[in-house]
Formats: structure tokens, sequence, C-alpha cells
């Protein structure tokens, strides 16, 4: 897998919108297996294998967990805007 450039991810798109708007609903479809799905759990590797990225060791133990104390969180992918000129 060609890990140097971002087209090695699953459904990419050079469009910057596209993209953005891809993984917007990447996270929400893992925020809702976190909260709803049978385990309450989601892994690294979980995500890695939707995006199609190779595995790795830390990524089986890597990964969210949902607590009874903070029903509201959620998986965030740390997407940002940025201003380039």
């Amino acid at each position: 897998m060609n890990t140097q450039n971002a087209s090695f991810c699953k459904g990419w798109d050079k469009n910057p919108g596209i993209q953005s708007h891809i993984f917007k609903r990447r996270e929400a479809h893992f925020t809702n297996k976190l909260k709803y799905g049978r385990e309450g759990r989601v892994f690294l590797n979980d995500v890695y294998d939707y995006l199609g990225i190779d595995r790795t060791k830390a990524g089986q133990i890597i990964g969210w967990h949902m607590i009874r104390k903070n029903p509201d969180k959620e998986i965030d992918f740390g997407l940002y805007k940025t201003n380039r000129g």
C-alpha cells in the first residue's frame, strides 16, 4: 500500500470539500457504532479496515470505549479547516 500518497485511502477524493464530507460521514458511522453497537467500543483497526488502510499492532488495543458517564462521547478524526493562501 502506498502510504506516501493520501490517495491510498479508500474513497479518497482530491476535492477538499468532498473529502471533508466523506470523513465527517465516516466519523458519524463510527460514533454510531460506538454508541449503539453491541460491544460499545471501536478499535483503531476497525477504522483502518473501513478506510482501506493496513492494520497495525497498536490498532488492536487503541481505540474508543463508551463509558456510561459520558454518553455524548463522539469519535473525532481531528479534521479542521485551514486557510491556505
